[in-house]
């Protein structure tokens, strides 16, 4: 990576105080709890993208401690202009994407400069020497260059332990999980080897990570496995994964809830909170259908563990989060325009004067107009 990219600030102070501005501090403290939430749950993003990415992050916002914010400083530290640049530019792309993998085809994006110049930025502080040490030779190794199926090119964040998993062993595992209604969207799968007495053949342990604020005492046993002539192998839930983020989570939107002006809005953060805390994605279905009910609100929100597009089986979701704040100007204005469907259809090419008042023969007599908000996130 060495080509620079432009750089721009979100302004969304202006949206949020014009909460206050209108009397509308219940929603204030509303989208300031959610938007907590989101946060929180940025760590399981980087831990979802790859091995380093969260000892990248730390290592970037120590680097901005150490300076307080004044880039220069590294100047004075050897550090030339251009290859200040060129860290600032990968900083910056790694925060908008949580990540070192992203682009198309989620390809690995490498720094464009030396180890050297690395231990230089390192030296600000002893807790940057001390991070960097854990991620330099991962953050600047050329593999593995994509997401995958784990092989020497493919590394996955949603496939752990020491053996590679195969797609049989995923297909046999899925079957586990439906029969005992395990959703895969909030889990990882981890495939290690046990102590066995015979030194010729392997038995495997699979465990299935759920992301919960909750840990069992012990991990519970959902049946075997076997796959060709191998020996059968056991497969556990393990819930508690991501446990410190999802208490977090749970206890923002819990603030949250006591903020909310609607009925539907109190229902469907309560059931975000019990499938944040028990690891239950039924509940998180609960939580969206009740979600959709909900029209039109001053402020917006969507998080959870929601598309599967970075497993490559296509199962396993990441986690996402957003909170909007309607921008009422910005509404009415679209909505002006909206109103004005009919008319414009009047003149499309296939109108006809006569022929259902003036539209035409294609379009439907009465418009469904949508119903929408513009939001600012």
């Amino acid at each position: 990576m060495s080509a620079f990219h432009q750089t721009y600030r979100i302004e969304a102070r202006s949206v949020f105080d014009s909460l206050v501005k209108n009397q509308e501090t219940t929603y204030a403290a509303y989208s300031h709890h959610l938007s907590r939430a989101c946060w929180h749950g940025s760590r399981i993003v980087l831990r979802q993208t790859s091995l380093e990415a969260e000892g990248i992050f730390d290592f970037i916002i120590e680097l901005h401690r150490a300076c307080n914010g004044r880039w220069d400083d590294f100047l004075n530290l050897g550090i030339g202009q251009e290859e200040l640049n060129t860290w600032l530019d990968f900083a910056g792309m790694f925060l908008s994407s949580l990540g070192n993998y992203f682009g198309d085809g989620d390809r690995k994006v490498i720094p464009d400069i030396s180890e050297d110049t690395l231990h230089k930025l390192g030296s600000i502080s002893p807790g940057a020497n001390e991070k960097l040490k854990n991620i330099l030779h991962p953050m600047l190794s050329a593999q593995p260059a994509i997401m995958g199926y784990l092989d020497d090119n493919c590394q996955s964040s949603y496939y752990l332990g020491t053996e590679q998993v195969t797609r049989a062993e995923i297909d046999a595992i899925k079957k586990i999980m439906h029969a005992n209604k395990v959703a895969p969207e909030n889990t990882r799968l981890r495939k290690y080897t046990c102590d066995t007495s015979s030194v010729f053949e392997k038995r495997y342990i699979f465990e299935i990570l759920q992301a919960s604020a909750e840990k069992d005492p012990e991990p519970q046993l959902l049946g075997y496995i076997r796959i060709g002539n191998h020996c059968p192998s056991r497969i556990f839930l393990k819930r508690g994964d991501y446990a410190a983020e999802m208490a977090n989570i749970s206890a923002e939107i819990t603030e949250a809830r006591k903020y909310a002006t609607t009925e539907e809005q109190k229902t469907a953060l309560s059931h975000l909170i019990e499938s944040f805390n028990t690891g239950k994605y039924q509940a998180f279905r609960s939580a969206q259908e009740i979600w959709v009910k909900d029209k039109a609100p001053l402020v917006e929100h969507c998080m959870g563990f929601l598309f599967g597009y970075r497993d490559p089986y296509g199962a396993r979701a990441e986690w996402q989060g957003a909170v909007g704040i309607a921008h009422s100007e910005e509404t009415t204005k679209t909505r002006q325009l909206v109103c004005r469907i009919p008319e414009i259809m009047r003149t499309f090419p296939w109108a006809i004067p006569n022929d259902n008042d003036g539209k035409g023969p294609f379009e439907p007599s009465e418009p469904d107009l949508p119903h929408f908000t513009i939001i600012h996130r």
